[in-house]
């Protein structure tokens, strides 16, 4: 469990890490949480966004937090960024587990006990079944982004399974509405809407019989126009088992979800991608670019060669030389063997 710098000082790094620790437990021996030792802090993640970058000109205070992560020092991959870093290298159990001690830490700091967990040690059965139904619709070929819950939240035109390093700027800058979903891709809408509908903890029937409303309506509140008009409501992209097409695309459930920015704040758009400058080996700076994906064309990129030795280019010209002279001789004796047997005959 690695910690911000500084958050031990305030004492929150030892309260969450002691959570951690009586969650697991309640695992039945499925989990184990531990300090880190002799790291420079957090692991590479979207907690990086959240630090203070003393050369930026309006730098903001830092967020502090906790990342949880399956290594200590260094991350153990050997597919990491390859075309071999697919869906078959995903350990559903894995996930799954990490899931649940994440679900019950965080209704345990929020001051809620599950009595009801804490009798039954070890997963929770709707924790592992969301985890493998995911799996289904976003790790696998089949039916892949296809699958019924998609289709009910996001209704993609997207068929197999969905690349594990989403692309996450758009060569034409930071849209101007980050909040409308009309720009996102069919990935992020369909986890957008799930995560508004999952917060509500309304069963699928009981979503089918919420509000009406036509999906996107953002800041929309006239039911008459598709909005929803309840207090901190949000129209979430939800299709009914039994669509009976009635026009609606989505329905009014209360959520505070919202679409945040996955780049590094050291990158700037001025008509194209650029990255501030500031001393990348400096010791104030905390976020780097840190974001692994896809990056489309006009995004920032470096370019690196490899330079072989001098004596490699040296032995490589005379060998160069050594196959043409041979080449040529090869070639003017049979040439001269060719003319004499013409001859000859």
């Amino acid at each position: 469990l690695h910690a911000t710098e500084g958050s031990e000082d305030k004492g929150m790094s030892d309260m969450v890490f002691q959570t951690f620790v009586n969650v697991s437990a309640s695992l039945g021996g499925l989990v184990s949480v531990s300090k880190p030792t002799g790291t420079p802090g957090i692991p590479p993640s979207s907690l990086m966004s959240f630090q203070t970058n003393k050369k930026l000109s309006t730098p903001t205070p830092s967020v502090p937090g906790t990342v949880l992560a399956d290594f200590e020092r260094e991350l153990s991959n050997p597919y990491e960024s390859t075309y071999l870093d697919d869906a078959h290298n995903v350990h559903l159990p894995s996930i799954a587990t990490a899931a649940d001690l994440l679900a019950k830490v965080l209704r345990e700091l929020a001051g809620s006990r599950d009595e009801v967990a804490d009798a039954n040690p070890g997963l929770d059965p709707g924790v592992n079944k969301t985890v493998y139904h995911l799996g289904e619709c976003l790790l696998s070929e089949s039916p892949g982004m296809q699958c019924g819950l998609v289709q009910r939240m996001a209704d993609s035109a997207i068929r197999g399974d969905v690349p594990l390093y989403p692309g996450v700027l758009n060569p034409y800058g930071p849209p101007k509405n980050l909040q409308h979903p009309a720009d996102k891709s069919d990935l992020a809408r369909f986890i957008w809407s799930f995560l508004a509908l999952k917060s509500e903890g309304a069963a699928d029937e009981d979503l089918d019989k919420r509000a009406k409303c036509n999906f996107p309506s953002v800041g929309v509140k006239d039911p008459s126009k598709g909005g929803c008009e309840g207090a901190g409501e949000v129209c979430a992209r939800w299709r009914p088992v039994n669509d009976t097409s009635d026009g609606s695309t989505g329905r009014c459930v209360r959520a505070d979800t919202m679409y945040l920015p996955g780049w590094s704040h050291l990158l700037t758009h001025n008509g194209t991608w650029e990255v501030v400058e500031a001393a990348i080996g400096d010791e104030t700076i905390v976020d780097e670019l840190w974001t692994e994906s896809y990056w489309p064309t006009g995004s920032p990129s470096v370019s690196a060669y490899l330079s072989e030795s001098k004596s490699f280019d040296l032995r490589l010209f005379l060998s160069g030389i050594i196959v043409t002279l041979g080449s040529w001789y090869l070639v003017r004796r049979g040439n001269l063997y060719y003319i004499k047997q013409a001859k000859s005959s």
